[in-house]
């Protein structure tokens, strides 16, 4: 390093880059005491979650996707990208909390939406796609 070189003494403590968080599901975060136990050693999520959108609100999805974000920055994520499913159970009612977070949360992440949808329908558009603010 040269003399110009601003040093930092971390103490002994390791620093890195931001971490990347490529695939969560802040939408459905935090409802592992609303699933039921498995029958047996399977697990199949879609199956344990469908009956649960229905009953989703937009105030339920933000609460808990924003805990789950808050532990993320805590542990050092920076970046963000999350998975948010339309389907005719829960609309547009996860993404719309999840979008919620992007200006509450810019000074610190950058979050960018996966939004797929589970099911065909004519109401809710697209295919599989991305969305980012950027």
């Amino acid at each position: 390093m040269g003399e110009a070189a601003e040093v930092y003494d971390a103490g002994g403590r390791l620093i890195c880059a931001g971490l990347i968080e490529t695939h969560i599901h802040l939408d459905k975060s935090r409802i592992i005491d609303r699933c039921p136990p498995p029958a047996g050693r399977r697990v199949n999520p879609v199956t344990m979650t469908a009956p649960l959108k229905k009953d989703f609100t937009v105030e339920d999805v933000r609460e808990r996707a924003e805990a789950t974000l808050r532990e993320c920055l805590v542990n050092g994520a920076t970046r963000m990208r999350t998975q948010v499913e339309i389907d005719p159970a829960i609309g547009l009612r996860g993404f719309e909390a999840v979008h919620s977070l992007i200006a509450d949360y810019k000074w610190a992440i950058d979050l960018e939406i996966c939004v797929f949808r589970r099911t065909a329908s004519p109401t809710i558009p697209g295919p599989k796609s991305c969305w980012s603010p950027h």
